[in-house]
């Protein structure tokens, strides 16, 4: 996950560095919970930002739309899982 480096979420993180992610599948009656602590890492922001970008917009179009959005400082968040909760069939 990536945010801005001086975002509400990241405020937070520091100071309790646990959280939840949660996927609904919007088609199915069925989520998948994950729990767990967050670390932040700066070191590997414009590699993540760019696998991100590349993923949704495309191998061309990726790099470019990173380099974009690093204009402002971001981060990456790194979720170490420790529970996993499901509803539904998985």
């Amino acid at each position: 996950m990536n945010t801005g480096a001086q975002s509400r979420k990241v405020l937070n993180l520091k100071r309790d560095p646990r959280a939840s992610v949660t996927i609904v599948d919007s088609t199915q009656a069925r989520h998948v919970t994950l729990e767990g602590t967050v670390t932040l890492d700066d070191r590997h922001v414009q590699e993540d930002l760019t696998a991100l970008a590349s993923r949704y917009a495309g191998a061309e179009a990726g790099p470019g739309i990173a380099a974009n959005i690093a204009k402002t400082p971001h981060v990456s968040l790194v979720l170490s899982v420790a529970r996993v909760k499901t509803f539904g069939k998985i």
